[in-house]
C-alpha cells in the first residue's frame, strides 16, 4: 500500500496521493470546528487541541507514518487507549515509550474526516480546568469523555 515518498516540503506527494503532515491537518480541524467555542490563547491550550484533533481525526481517517529504513509512508493502527498524540501531533508516544514521528494523512480524506468531527459536535476549546492540571504532569491530552461538546 505504501510508495516511495519523493521529499517534499510541507505536503508529500506520493503517486498520485498527496500527504500533509498530521499536524496541520489537525490544525485545519481545531480552525474548523471551533465556531462558537471559546478562543484558544495560550499555547499549551493549542498544543493540547492540536493533539486532541489528531485522536479525532485517527478514528476517521488513516495515519501514516514514514518508515525512515524504507522511506516509504506505512499506515498506522492508532490504539488511544495505549498510545497518546504528543507536541502539537506530531508525536505518537506509546506506552513503553517508544515515539513515532513523521505522521501523516492523505489530503483526499480530510475533508471527510473533518465534515464527520463537525457532525458529531466535537470543538476543541481551551482545556479544562482538570486537563491543565494533568496536562502539566505530562503534557499530552488522551481523548476522553466530551464535556459540554469539547473533547
Amino acid at each position: 500500500m505504501a510508495r516511495d515518498y519523493d521529499g517534499g516540503g510541507e505536503e508529500w506527494r506520493i503517486g498520485q496521493e498527496t500527504f500533509v503532515p498530521l499536524s496541520l491537518a489537525a490544525a485545519t480541524a481545531v480552525q474548523e470546528a471551533q465556531a462558537d467555542t471559546p478562543a484558544i490563547t495560550s499555547s499549551s491550550d493549542y498544543d493540547n487541541a492540536l493533539n486532541t484533533a489528531a485522536a479525532a481525526l485517527s478514528r476517521v481517517a488513516t495515519i501514516y507514518t514514514l518508515d525512515k529504513q524504507t522511506s516509504r509512508l506505512m499506515p498506522l493502527s492508532v490504539n488511544l487507549i495505549g498510545e497518546k498524540f504528543r507536541r502539537g501531533a506530531t508525536e505518537l508516544r506509546n506506552d513503553n515509550g517508544t515515539t513515532i514521528t513523521s505522521l501523516t494523512v492523505k489530503q483526499a480524506d480530510l475533508a471527510t474526516a473533518i465534515r464527520s468531527i463537525k457532525s458529531a459536535g466535537i470543538a476543541f476549546g481551551p482545556a479544562l480546568p482538570e486537563q491543565r492540571q494533568e496536562n502539566t504532569r505530562d503534557s499530552t491530552v488522551a481523548p476522553s469523555s466530551a464535556k459540554d461538546g469539547q473533547v
